[in-house]
């Protein structure tokens, strides 16, 4: 849980905030790496699927899943 209020279901109990902190850093820097534009991120909620954090991009038409 953020304090911003955002709540990401904990895929595992190995992954600490730490962990998804350094997710989260590479996926900028690799998108980074290729396009000059800030990304954003949304959460998926699937009934049968565990929610993921997802990382995406208009101007480039990219993706990625961090978690």
């Amino acid at each position: 849980m953020c304090q911003c209020g955002l709540y990401i279901p904990c895929h595992s109990p190995e992954l600490t905030e730490q962990k998804l902190r350094a997710c989260l850093e590479v996926s900028v820097n690799e998108h980074s790496a290729h396009c000059p534009h800030i990304p954003g991120f949304s959460v998926t909620e699937g009934t049968e699927e565990k929610s993921s954090l997802l990382m995406s991009c208009l101007a480039c038409d990219t993706w990625a899943v961090i978690i």
